[in-house]
């Protein structure tokens, strides 16, 4: 069977979203093609997938939670109440991972354009809101708004 993820502390939405993108030979070949570079999530998803690779047993991925907890505060949220442990890292949600490492590929691959196929430009409508969580953010209205901000970039047809 192949190696798994030690659950490093409700880590299991990370697990599985890392495993569902490990599975995906054109992704880890893309990334193959880019230099590594320190405390990136791509740089630290590659290195986590390699060492998969050559583990016959589940592995604590310690590096990729540290920069991960480091560079997105909000997957470091510890608990404070007594619905959960105390002091333990608080449950987090795949979707918002899945986002988060997503959005970190997108800045980290880039892809070839061809001057043969013209810019189209049109608005759809969002049927989601998304609330950002930064450093730089002191307000959820703050939030929000940057979340209603945004381009999509077309890369194929």
């Amino acid at each position: 069977t192949p190696a798994g993820m030690v659950n490093l502390g409700n880590t299991c939405y990370m697990n599985s979203t890392l495993e569902c993108f490990r599975y995906m030979p054109e992704l880890r070949q893309a990334l193959t093609n880019v230099p590594p570079e320190i405390g990136n999530l791509a740089t630290n998803f590659v290195q986590t997938c390699n060492d998969l690779d050559r583990s016959g047993v589940s592995i604590p991925p310690f590096s990729f939670v540290h920069h991960l907890r480091r560079n997105y505060p909000q997957f470091a949220e510890t608990s404070t109440s007594s619905g959960g442990q105390l002091g333990g890292y608080m449950q987090q949600d795949a979707e918002e991972f899945f986002n988060t490492l997503v959005a970190e590929l997108q800045e980290t691959l880039t892809c070839a354009e061809s001057e043969l196929e013209a810019p189209v430009i049109k608005t759809e409508a969002v049927n989601k809101l998304v609330c950002n969580i930064q450093n730089s953010i002191d307000h959820m209205h703050d939030s929000i708004k940057l979340g209603l901000e945004g381009t999509i970039e077309k890369h194929s047809a």
